[in-house]
């Protein structure tokens, strides 16, 4: 897939802010709360304004060219997709999948697409890269892309930026969208997985500047996915309307086990909540199969169930877990007989 000339533009859109470390939390670390934004918070025009007094700026020497965002490309190139961004996202993440988080717990690729198959997934999801390894999943992606390909699998993979080196987060992303394995394989869709456990400063501008950066720098068709916190009282300033501005599917985390018993009411409020952006956008669920940290819960199979028939019966065109290697016997054999 080529990647824009746009690269350049894509590069000027950052905030002039100082870099401060990012952190490593659990997924979903900031749902804190059953309560969900309401439409006065949600609909709210929030100020937008750069952190103290700084401004988008491109702070290269007059005739600089951007960064480099990656190696040569390789192998034979996918053919061109003549899709609008969002049909390819759509056509990506609808039906049932799994986030792949330890790969050293999962197995091989090619065990992971074979059992992938015979639970009728249609796409798997991984994260490849972090700050402290760069782009460590390259030997995966080598494995896992032609054999999930060949089997009709999609494959997205995804970041999650800190939103302090903006530019370095687009370049970084681009590199992930760029990558073509010796097979000529590339990824489906990437994806960005936006909380304030990776990016404490998170804010409307930095989510806007990055979104609008990256769109800009990849191709116009390419398939963004926004992986986006569950909508509750104590996000009423999260990004949701920027995220949707920008991405071609959002993909809510929504993780209900020490919240609440409800799960198929917490993931239609979820969607009711999201529908009602600024931008609508199609939804494609995060669901739970892992116990929450501190509430030591696991989502038994019947919520797990009912999760699923929440999510399609209200539109959402999937639902993926978290994760693999902690999805227990009993909740795979619900995924597998759910018909998406």
């Amino acid at each position: 897939m080529l990647i824009r000339a746009q690269v350049v533009l894509a590069a000027s859109l950052v905030l002039g802010i100082a870099a401060c470390g990012a952190t490593n939390e659990p997924e979903s670390a900031d749902r804190a709360s059953s309560q969900v934004v309401s439409d006065d918070d949600r609909d709210r025009d929030f100020p937008v304004a750069a952190t103290n007094g700084d401004t988008l700026v491109d702070d290269r020497p007059p005739g600089a060219s951007a960064p480099a965002t990656g190696g040569p490309e390789q192998g034979n190139q996918q053919p061109e997709d003549s899709r609008s961004s969002t049909e390819r996202a759509v056509a990506v993440v609808s039906g049932k999948g799994q986030y792949l988080d330890q790969m050293d717990q999962i197995g091989a690729p090619a065990e992971i697409v074979a059992k992938a198959r015979a639970a009728g997934l249609t796409h798997l999801v991984l994260r490849a890269r972090n700050p402290e390894q760069g782009f460590y999943a390259r030997g995966i992606l080598d494995e896992l892309l032609p054999a999930a390909h060949a089997v009709g699998i999609s494959i997205v993979a995804y970041d999650a930026p800190a939103l302090e080196d903006i530019r370095g987060d687009i370049a970084r992303s681009v590199e992930m969208a760029q990558y073509v394995t010796p097979t000529g394989d590339q990824l489906d869709a990437i994806g960005a997985k936006i909380e304030r456990s990776s990016a404490p400063n998170l804010d409307r501008a930095r989510a806007d500047a990055y979104g609008r950066g990256l769109r800009a720098a990849l191709e116009p068709n390419y398939p963004m996915i926004g992986i986006v916190m569950n909508p509750n009282a104590n996000l009423a300033n999260y990004p949701f309307n920027e995220i949707a501005r920008h991405f071609d599917v959002l993909s809510p985390m929504d993780y209900w086990t020490g919240v609440t018993d409800d799960g198929a009411g917490f993931v239609k409020t979820s969607i009711d909540l999201l529908n009602g952006l600024e931008t609508r956008r199609p939804i494609s669920v995060v669901g739970q199969a892992y116990p929450i940290e501190g509430a030591n819960t696991y989502p038994p199979p019947d919520a797990v169930s009912a999760a699923m028939f929440s999510a399609k019966s209200n539109g959402a065109i999937g639902m993926s877990f978290w994760s693999w290697e902690t999805t227990r016997t009993d909740t795979w054999g619900v995924i597998i007989d759910f018909a998406w």
